[in-house]
């Protein structure tokens, strides 16, 4: 053999013994994601037609363990650093959507902005990730935010989940929000995630007959809390619409003993991608009590499953303690303190009395679609809205709805109170007592009615269109009082009543037919009531709103 040939030839000897050790280091550190069955044979056409197949086709991809750990070595999590929010595999609802005056999609109306302000208040560093998983994403974060993975977008690839895990166990946090059955397709996709964690996300819906929120759903209800655990301080009751399950974490939060995991059924409705069961009692189906907020360690890292969305949107969110909830989910899984949102001077709170929720019952005698307006009001003023059967206290302006019973005494300190008043409600005769007035004889007739003190009209698209004349029957009331609003045939219907000295006068607004501000009268929260009108027409439901508009705005703008 020529020199020249013997020298190519141990080049490539030397090469060829360079790259077998490199396969022999890189190739067992290697790993791909395995093909797991789906859980329905085809995806539904309308969910194709919505592009929430793509799930459908994934299978995992390779990832470098060694590569995404080295990261994590160099940087690890810590509780100073940012909070990761997911919107690769997440669109539903924006971390900084808010509900606006003019918004009835679903986005903005179930937004996360109001959640999250307690966090953005302590200064925390929140960054939303765009970019997919990795190490080198998660280096030095102190938490990741997944909020219900939708099948309309990317499914986690296997370096993600192997970078997931990664970090969780070095220490950092994670928040995964979930929700019932496998509604788009979250819980299919998030297994890869969840079984590398030992938790399961069982595709079952939470039915609870006993802790309803409305008297039309077993799936809407009244959670509390069964914990000590720090996620759970300050928390008492919680309101979930149509939550799921979780397992393998310890649970802190269940619904009732008579509740159970309804079983999902994918092609009950062809329409939607949704799923849910029947939500009918089987005797296959497994009872209750369900776990829907779960939290435990995984390493040195902790996690909090919190197994409803809209629970945390922004119409929801001010409800009990869902938003002390939310915060210290957050803070625990993060490793510092933030304070929760707590009412104050600036917060308008509805009270409401214990069993089925005026406020978040859409039947026609709730008050869904009401409070739905008062969380507009918040995000229009940048005040907070709550809704609790707990004490009457801190906050700057009252909602009392008919179902309330507590002690007038401590409602009527507030410098603004609304007072939905209902002849059959337990607080009316103690609270009419309280300020002077009485019952008087009934008149069962309907008539209209419109404003006869002209109050400043607030500057809200709602008030541009229609008029303010509503069809009434209030409730008969005599004593003194500044009528506001009266019907045709000379009765009240919103009244007034000026309070204490004037340096620090306090203002009680009566409305007098409660059925004003009812779902009955105001339609379904996310029904514009504008909607196929012109400019300057109008229709009972408009009307209802803009009544409840201009008693909205005597609280959160005066």
């Amino acid at each position: 053999m020529k020199p020249g040939h013997r020298a190519l030839a141990a080049v490539l000897a030397l090469g060829l013994g360079a790259s077998g050790a490199v396969a022999a280091w890189v190739w067992p550190r290697l790993e791909w994601g395995e093909v797991a069955p789906r859980w329905i044979p085809t995806v539904p056409p309308s969910a194709v037609k919505d592009h929430y197949d793509r799930f459908f086709f994934w299978r995992g991809g390779p990832a470098w363990r060694a590569w995404e750990e080295g990261w994590l070595e160099r940087a690890p999590p810590r509780p100073d650093g940012p909070l990761l929010i997911d919107r690769t595999h997440t669109s539903k609802q924006p971390w900084d959507a808010d509900i606006g005056m003019e918004s009835f999609n679903y986005s903005e109306m179930h937004g996360f902005a109001p959640a999250f302000a307690p966090l953005r208040a302590a200064g925390v560093d929140v960054e939303p990730v765009r970019t997919g998983w990795s190490g080198r994403v998660l280096a030095g974060a102190s938490a990741v935010f997944i909020n219900l993975v939708s099948g309309d977008n990317p499914p986690l690839r296997t370096s993600e989940v192997v970078a997931l895990e990664a970090f969780v166990r070095r220490g950092g946090g994670l928040v995964l929000i979930t929700d019932h059955s496998n509604c788009y397709f979250h819980a299919e996709m998030l297994l890869p995630l969840t079984t590398a964690l030992g938790i399961t996300i069982p595709p079952v819906t939470a039915a609870d007959p006993t802790n309803r929120l409305t008297p039309r759903s077993v799936s809407w209800m009244k959670v509390y809390a069964e914990s000590d655990h720090p996620v759970m301080a300050g928390v008492h009751a919680l309101g979930f619409m149509t939550a799921g399950g979780v397992e393998g974490l310890p649970g802190l939060a269940f619904t009732s003993p008579e509740s159970w995991f309804d079983a999902w059924e994918p092609y009950r409705k062809e329409d939607s991608s949704g799923f849910t069961g029947d939500l009918e009692r089987d005797p296959e189906e497994r009872p209750g009590p369900v776990p829907v907020v779960a939290a435990g360690t995984h390493g040195a890292g902790r996690v909090v499953v919190m197994a409803d969305q809209n629970a945390f949107g922004a119409a929801l969110i001010g409800y009990e303690d869902n938003g002390r909830l939310f915060t210290n989910a957050l803070a625990w899984a993060m490793g510092r303190p933030v304070p929760p949102r707590e009412p104050g001077a600036e917060t308008v709170t509805t009270l409401m009395g214990e069993g089925i929720s005026p406020c978040t019952s859409v039947a026609d005698d709730g008050f869904r679609t009401f409070q739905t307006q008062a969380q507009r009001w918040a995000a229009l003023t940048g005040k907070g809205e709550a809704c609790t059967t707990g004490d009457a206290v801190g906050s700057g302006a009252f909602v009392v709805l008919p179902q309330d019973a507590r002690d007038v005494d401590a409602i009527l300190t507030a410098r603004r109170v609304l007072v939905v008043l209902d002849p059959t409600a337990p607080i009316t005769d103690p609270l009419l007592s309280a300020l002077g007035l009485a019952r008087a004889p009934e008149d069962p007739r309907t008539a209209v009615a419109d404003w006869v003190v002209e109050r400043p009209a607030p500057d809200v698209p709602m008030l541009d269109a229609g008029g303010d004349a509503v069809e009434a029957r209030p409730m008969a009331v005599t004593g003194p009082m500044d009528v506001w609003m009266a019907d045709v045939l000379g009765r009240p219907v919103v009244a007034v009543i000026e309070r204490g000295p004037p340096e620090d006068r306090r203002r009680v607004i009566l409305l007098l037919d409660a059925d004003l501000l009812r779902n009955g009268a105001l339609g379904k929260e996310r029904d514009d009531p504008r909607k196929g009108l012109a400019w300057g027409g109008s229709s009972p439901a408009l009307a209802a709103h803009r009544l409840a508009h201009r008693l909205l705005a005597e609280l959160y703008l005066r």
